[in-house]
């Protein structure tokens, strides 16, 4: 699940960036998210690939159990960057 909160996020800052007309730095941001998207893809295909089991999970078994929950922490860091940048500027 945390591949498809990573994409939603992604999809939302495309949508930003062209609603805002290039404001804010919007494109980094997405460029960000579009990059975690791909590398959690290629994370789940290999993991896929090579274990089985379903693509997509909702429970982690690592600290964070909620999928949904891993996603958005994994956001965290890369608004803490593109804010930072914002502000920087």
């Amino acid at each position: 699940m945390w591949l498809i909160t990573t994409l939603g996020l992604a999809v939302v800052a495309s949508l930003a960036t062209i609603v805002f007309r290039w404001r804010y730095r919007l494109s980094l941001l997405a460029l960000m998210f579009w990059g975690a998207t791909v590398a959690i893809f290629v994370d789940h295909l290999i993991g896929w690939w090579e274990e089985g089991g379903s693509f997509l999970q909702a429970r982690t078994e690592g600290w964070v159990e909620s999928g949904p929950l891993l996603g958005l922490l994994m956001a965290a860091p890369v608004l803490a960057v593109w804010i930072a940048l914002v502000i920087r500027r």
